[in-house]
C-alpha cells in the first residue's frame, strides 16, 4: 500500500505510514468508499436475447377505441418491458409483455362485445318502433 501523503510504500497491514506517519486507515476506508462508489454506477450487462414486444401501441389503440379500463392497464405493463428490458431482467420484461398481450387482447374482445351488442339494440329498437 502506497501512502496517499508522501507516496512511499507500506505493508498492507500498517496502520500508519512508517515514513511520515500518515494515518492509513483513513486511506484504507477512503479506497473502499470509492471502490463502493464505481460499483454502483457500473452499467447493467446487456440483456441476452430479443427485446419482448411491448404491445404499447395496440393497448393506447385499445384504449382509445374499445375499452378505457383494461386498455390503461395493458399500457402500464406495456410500458414496463422497455425498462426491464434495458436493466437484464428478461424474466420481468417477458411477463410484462405476455400482461400487456393479455390485457390487451380483453380489452379489444370487450370492445368488440359491447359494440356488438349496441348495435343489436339499436338495430332491435328500430325496428320496433315502426321504422
Amino acid at each position: 500500500m502506497f501512502c496517499q501523503k508522501c507516496g512511499k510504500e507500506n505493508p498492507n497491514e500498517a496502520k500508519f505510514c512508517k515514513h511520515c506517519g500518515h494515518d492509513l486507515n483513513v486511506q484504507k476506508a477512503q479506497e473502499q468508499q470509492q471502490e463502493k462508489q464505481q460499483q454502483q454506477f457500473k452499467q447493467p450487462q446487456a440483456p441476452v436475447g430479443l427485446k419482448p414486444k411491448n404491445y404499447l401501441i395496440e393497448s393506447i389503440l385499445v384504449t382509445v377505441l374499445c375499452c378505457l379500463p383494461l386498455g390503461i392497464v395493458g399500457i402500464v405493463f406495456a410500458s414496463k418491458v422497455d425498462n426491464l428490458y434495458r436493466t437484464g431482467d428478461m424474466t420481468g420484461a417477458q411477463e410484462a409483455s405476455a400482461k400487456a398481450k393479455k390485457f390487451m387482447t380483453w380489452g379489444l374482445v370487450a370492445g368488440i362485445v359491447v359494440y356488438v351488442l349496441y348495435a343489436i339494440v339499436m338495430l332491435a329498437g328500430l325496428g320496433s318502433a315502426g321504422y
